[in-house]
């Protein structure tokens, strides 16, 4: 097998490593020497031959592969310093056009602040339409705050601000609406039980008046018991001083009899005066509830002469207008009642 099978110029090598069609013509080279020849491997001098031919083809691969490693570590070198100054280069260049653009960017910037402040504030809108509000105050104050939100300038958001105002008053137009109604049922309620707690102190108070009056009379028949008593034993000690004892006991019969009928008198003079108030106050509550129950009829009259005018004027339906009378009953209709 000729030498020429290691010996490669490193020109050459690299010229086939930079260009496959040249890599495959050089091996294919390579293939054919190293193939030349058929090795009798019966024979020590084949084996000898086989092995000889093999080496030289491992060598020709370790030359060509140091040329090639070689030949990368310069390029690696060289690619190093390029790639730091294309860094360098970047940064510069890209420092360089935030400085041309920076005016241009801070009106950007500025613009965005601008409109994310104003779609903030119509956020903002919407979220108060979502709280759900437990006190009268807390309505009052967050329809303030709307309207002081209404007093700004919104520009171009006007009329996404106008919607998310009118959408969002309605709801909490009639939370305060629900609110308030929820508070006048309250305070009916309070009132009623009120006048129910006076009723049933003043009957008390009647049961204690009786009481008294029966402990009056009772009083009263134990000093005519006890005089009577006296009297006997006055009319025992002697004739005299019975006769004497006597017109005394006879004066206190007369005096404890008279104290009784004041007592009793009196006992039934605070009955009467009780029964009479309780029977006043039962009076009053019956003409009040009437009066309710009179203007809850007048209104409920109104309402469906309200809803028949509506059905036969528009072309409404029937659950439509009584949506509107609802609406209106309830206050969430701006400008419009009802006429009772």
């Amino acid at each position: 097998m000729p030498n020429e099978l290691t010996v490669i110029d490193e020109s050459l090598a690299l010229a086939a490593l930079k260009n496959p069609e040249t890599l495959d013509e050089l091996l294919a080279s390579i293939r054919k020497q190293a193939t030349s020849e058929v090795f009798d491997v019966t024979t020590k001098a084949g084996i000898a031959d086989c092995k000889s031919i093999a080496a030289k083809v491992a060598k020709t691969k370790t030359t060509l592969d140091a040329f090639g490693k070689d030949s990368v570590a310069v390029m690696k070198a060289e690619c190093k310093i390029i790639d730091a100054e294309r860094k360098k280069a970047r940064d510069y260049l890209d420092d360089l056009k935030a400085e041309v653009r920076k005016p241009v960017t801070e009106l950007e910037e500025a613009e965005k602040a601008r409109q994310e402040n104003f779609t903030l504030k119509i956020q903002e809108v919407k979220d108060a339409a979502l709280i759900f509000f437990t006190e009268i105050q807390q309505a009052e104050d967050a329809i303030s705050a709307m309207n002081n939100l209404a007093e700004e300038d919104f520009e171009e958001f006007k009329p996404d601000f106008d919607l998310a105002m009118k959408q969002t008053m309605t709801i909490l137009e009639g939370n305060l609406a629900r609110l308030t109604e929820e508070a006048r049922i309250k305070a009916e309620n309070e009132k009623l039980k009120a006048e129910q707690a006076e009723v049933e102190a003043q009957k008390r108070e009647l049961k204690a008046a009786e009481a008294a009056r029966i402990k009056a009379e009772e009083d009263a028949k134990q000093k005519v018991i006890q005089a009577e008593a006296e009297k006997q034993a006055a009319v025992k000690a002697s004739q005299q001083a019975a006769m004497k004892a006597e017109a005394e006991a006879q004066q206190k019969v007369i005096q404890a009899q008279a104290e009784k009928e004041q007592a009793v008198r009196q006992a039934q003079q605070a009955e009467a005066n009780a029964k009479a108030q309780v029977e006043a106050e039962e009076r009053a509550k019956a003409e009040a509830d009437l009066a309710r129950q009179a203007d809850k009829s007048h209104r409920q009259a109104c309402n469906c002469e309200a809803l028949e005018t509506m059905q036969a004027s528009t072309e409404l339906t029937a659950e439509q207008c009584k949506e509107v009378i609802k609406a209106i009953v309830t206050g969430n209709v701006k400008h419009i009642t009802i006429n009772y």
